[in-house]
């Protein structure tokens, strides 16, 4: 992908992100921006096995020079698609595997510029986070064609948990975004 800066009066173009593993398996079927970081997923790198699927971490650093400082990896047994739908804010990232046996999600933290694997759904999630969304200790993912969870991180324990969830109409959650709430 490309990385474009609108400096007040033009777009100028920043970076090109290339892994330096050199996968490119659907390299940036998903993407999402927490500034200074830019996150790509690639549901069917072979990094960590067959289509279990990555995402990279790409830093800016106060002088313009992007670099990638991570490679995230799935932290459990059968996966796949791994990066399928991704979203970050400043406390972390929401991942969707859907096509994992169960379809699961996961949520890390970063920590100083680092993210590392927080939790992990444990039970079938249906669709498992074909479209996710987060903003602060709050997330939102499709689990599925009709319904939407909304999970919470409480601070004070750090725990994950559910807080109810919205059914619609067929194809309700295809796209989702969270913002305040």
């Amino acid at each position: 992908p490309q990385v474009w800066q609108f400096t007040g009066a033009a777009w100028v173009h920043e970076h090109t992100c290339v892994p330096l593993d050199g996968e490119y398996k659907q390299y940036v079927y998903a993407g999402t921006i927490d500034d200074p970081y830019v996150l790509i997923g690639a549901p069917n790198d072979f990094s960590a096995g067959p289509g279990f699927g990555a995402v990279y971490v790409y830093y800016r650093s106060g002088g313009g020079t992007w670099v990638e400082t991570q490679e995230l990896l799935p932290g459990f047994s059968a996966p796949n698609d791994f990066g399928k739908a991704i979203d970050a804010s400043a406390e972390g990232l929401i991942v969707g595997s859907p096509g994992s046996n169960p379809p699961r999600y996961s949520l890390w933290r970063r920590n100083n510029g680092f993210y590392s694997l927080d939790a992990l759904s444990q039970v079938n999630d249906g669709a498992g986070g074909t479209a996710v969304a987060m903003d602060g200790d709050r997330a939102v993912l499709n689990v599925s064609s009709t319904n939407v969870r909304l999970i919470e991180r409480n601070p004070s324990t750090g725990i994950w948990s559910l807080h109810g969830g919205v059914s619609g109409p067929v194809r309700f959650g295809e796209a989702l975004d969270l913002d305040d709430g």
